[in-house]
């Protein structure tokens, strides 16, 4: 009781100050009433002591009641005079009336002293049934007394400045109200670390035409400003905002409508600050005031008006390739955000993400030079209400590499250098965006471009040529490639003197949207005469064949490669793949070996070899190790060495296109037909499941497909030998003498159909599990 007397007491010493003194004795002298007739009504039987404490609460009450008024009196005349001359004797009168709370709380504790007390003296004196009874009634006093009010802290005045803000704790709601239609209350709260700020507002209800305006702000910058209708009725909660250390304020006034309805109500405010390093943080409206941004690292961030950019920073060292992903909140679909990267001289990319995207947006790879790059996220188009109020998160990936061009490579003058047989991988910034190579030739030679691009359209191309550096920039030749090229072509080939060459890239015809989303790889190749090539060859030849090239031979492989008819995984592939090779009958381990040698230029190392091994006895062929091998750093390596291309290669057989596969379709044939696999069946049932890898499909091929076989009815197995087969083909073990009874017994009763029994086996946890084994 002792905290609701002190909270009513202290609520009417304020509300005094707008007149209204009378209330508030009502309200206190209505729960000293109360309070005591809840006194009287749970008084303990048969105590005298119980007695004489009621009649202690009861007289502190009433004397406590009557101080109380008596104070008040005097401060409702001290309100009159006040209006005649000033705040003085109200102050005063409010003295007085904290003085009476103090001394109804010294009476009340007393009280309460005593009723512990009288717990006590009740237990030794009644029966078990009636102490429990008394307590509990006591107790149920106590509690009352004792309940929460749920307060934390009033707005004082003065605080309508800066200077003058009250202070606010993270986390803890604090009550105000305007006492004039110009009155402003300010709080603040300072952080000593980075951080991001939510405001929390709440207010009692008043009409539908009068708001509060709430605004977050420090000394230079304005985060959220918001009009909070008077007949709002719940808490309106702000957008997270990134902050760094320093100090903040919240400054709440009156927005529009009538004061008389916003001054007779009052308001709740809450600041909650959580630590992160994790948040954008103004002021980040401009390159100078950039946020860094780690590599990899995720920032969270929100617009703070219209106009608001916010800017972050990557320092790279080296060069390679940046990639930005962006992801934001769903709001409307004709709001968006941009999100631009750029240095200090270009822009790389742009683009407006739409409100509702429902993903993360990520960029194409971009090639930099070590430096400073900038990512910039701003208001795109719609309404700001809807992404002011949302939070975006943005992330930029750095990968270090020598193998991506880098900007500013528009021209001649900064093109980026090229080595004869490394591939450089690119895009283009924009629909006017050239990309320049330059490689230098140092004697007669002949040199070779060959390009290749991610698959877009049929209407889009690139336009790559090859020109000399003279002042009439001679073209030497040219080609576009369509969007739908999926491997390497070859642009041109011809025989050049000493000199700079230069290959440059641009957009040929269609669409930018489609081309600049897409990368590109491009690999210029000089011979400078047949000796290097013929040098690959003759090593080919010698790892795989075990002899010196025949001159037919040699020359005919040279040819081709010098020409562009041929790149090194062609030679690598007639070579293994040879009558005469395949005739030397080399075990699978061997012709592993053979490929690791031939392809990258060392021996295998025991985890290669253990799993190349594993997929020839499977079923798949040396193509598959071919195909694997082919775009490896170590093959482009070895080729450029030799000044040649390492070319594509491209997988033709169904059991060359999936390692699980191949081997689940092996077993198949090694337990329900008891015999290997042939190549053509192998490839045709793995075609099958690579074209349908749904279970169902998997199951049919599994037990119609080999077990209705004319291959496995002209076993003529009794049902005996019939089960013990879909053991091992299902559950890949054995029978157990008692299932493998039951189920003979099912068949020989004619109680089951051997379709019946081929479907329970199939459809068994057992036979699940090996699917998994192989990725099924």
């Amino acid at each position: 009781m002792k905290k609701k007397i002190i909270c009513l007491i202290i609520s009417m010493t304020l509300v005094m100050s707008q007149g209204i003194t009378s209330f508030a004795i009502d309200n206190v002298g209505e729960l000293i009433d109360s309070e005591i007739e809840i006194q009287e009504e749970t008084a303990l039987p048969n105590t005298e002591s119980t007695e004489d404490t009621v009649n202690i609460v009861t007289d502190g009450a009433e004397k406590s009641q009557e101080a109380v008024a008596e104070s008040s009196v005097e401060a409702a005349s001290a309100e009159e005079a006040s209006l005649a001359g000033g705040d003085a004797s109200l102050t005063e009168a409010s003295t007085e009336v904290l003085e009476a709370v103090t001394e109804s709380s010294e009476i009340i504790s007393a009280a309460e002293g005593i009723s512990g007390d009288v717990i006590d003296t009740a237990t030794g004196s009644t029966t078990e049934l009636e102490n429990k009874e008394s307590e509990e009634k006591l107790k149920e006093i106590y509690e009352i007394e004792k309940y929460d009010d749920g307060v934390t802290s009033f707005e004082q005045e003065s605080n309508g400045s800066k200077a003058t803000a009250n202070g606010i704790t993270s986390g803890n709601w604090i009550t105000g109200s305007l006492s004039a239609s110009w009155d402003e209350d300010y709080y603040k709260i300072t952080v000593d670390t980075k951080g991001y700020i939510n405001l929390s507002f709440s207010n009692t209800f008043v009409d539908t035409s009068s708001n509060w305006s709430v605004l977050l702000l420090d000394d230079n910058h304005t985060y959220y400003r918001e009009n909070i209708q008077g007949d709002n009725k719940k808490t309106v909660t702000s957008n997270n905002y990134g902050v760094s250390p320093g100090t903040y304020y919240i400054r709440v006034t009156m927005g529009s409508g009538q004061y008389s309805q916003i001054g007779t109500a009052s308001y709740k405010v809450k600041v909650d600050f959580t630590p992160s390093d994790s948040w954008e943080y103004e002021r980040n409206g401009d390159k100078d005031v950039a946020n860094p941004i780690e590599n990899g690292k995720e920032k969270a961030g929100c617009i703070d008006n219209s106009s608001d950019q916010d800017y972050y920073k990557l320092t790279v060292y080296e060069p390679g390739y940046i990639n930005i992903s962006f992801t934001n909140a769903f709001v409307d679909t004709s709001s968006g955000w941009r999100i631009v990267l750029v240095d200090d001289k270009r822009t790389y990319y742009e683009s407006k993400i739409q409100g509702d995207n429902k993903g993360t947006v990520t960029s194409n790879n971009y090639g930099v030079a070590s430096g400073t790059y900038y990512v910039r996220v701003e208001m795109g188009s719609g309404t700001y209400s809807q992404i002011g109020a949302n939070t975006y998160k943005v992330k930029v990936d750095f990968t270090p590499s020598d193998s991506w061009e880098y900007e500013s490579n528009g021209n001649k003058g900064v093109a980026n250098p090229i080595e004869s047989g490394k591939e450089k991988s690119g895009c283009l910034d924009n629909s006017g965006d050239m990309d320049y190579f330059k490689i230098s030739v140092e004697r007669d030679a002949y040199i070779s471009v060959d390009f290749s691009n991610d698959y877009v359209n049929t209407s889009s191309n690139w336009k790559i040529k090859l020109i000399r550096d003279t002042s009439s920039y001679s073209n030497i030749f040219e080609k576009e490639v369509q969007g739908t090229n999926q491997g390497y072509t070859n642009i041109g080939k011809a025989a050049v003197s000493a000199g700079t060459y230069y290959v440059y890239v641009t957009m040929g015809s269609g669409s930018y949207s489609s081309i600049g989303a897409a990368t590109y790889r491009i690999r210029v190749n000089v011979f400078y005469n047949d000796e290097q090539v013929k040098a690959f060859v003759t090593r080919l030849y010698e790892t795989a064949l075990g002899r010196s090239p025949e001159p037919a031979g040699l020359n005919d492989w040279t040819n081709k490669l010098m020409s562009g008819e041929a790149q090194a995984v062609n030679v690598v592939q007639g070579v293994l793949c040879s009558p005469e090779y395949i005739n030397k009958g080399k075990s699978n381990g061997e012709v592993v070996n053979d490929c690791y040698q031939a392809m990258l230029g060392r021996a295998a190392d025991s985890a290669g070899y253990n799993d190349w091994t594993g997929r020839l006895n499977n079923g798949m062929s040396v193509n598959a190790i071919f195909a694997g091998f082919v775009g490896s750093k170590e093959f482009a390596n070895l080729c450029a060495s030799y000044g040649i291309a390492p070319g594509t290669y491209q997988i033709t057989e169904e059991r060359d296109k999936n390692a699980g596969v191949t081997a689940f379709v092996s077993r198949l044939y090694t337990q329900a037909l008891g015999r290997a696999y042939d190549v053509d069946g192998l490839n045709d049932w793995c075609g099958r499941i690579n074209a349908n890898p749904s279970r169902d499909n998997i199951l049919n091929v599994s037990t119609n497909g080999f077990f209705h076989s004319q291959e496995f009815t002209n076993k003529n197995l009794n049902n005996t030998e019939f089960v013990k087969v879909l053991y091992r083909t299902f559950l890949g073990r054995e029978y157990d003498d008692a299932g493998l009874a039951d189920w003979v017994g099912q068949l020989d009763r004619g109680e089951n159909t051997r379709d019946g029994v081929i479907n329970g086996f199939a459809n068994s946890q057992e036979f699940s599990n090996i699917m998994a084994q192989y990725g099924l």
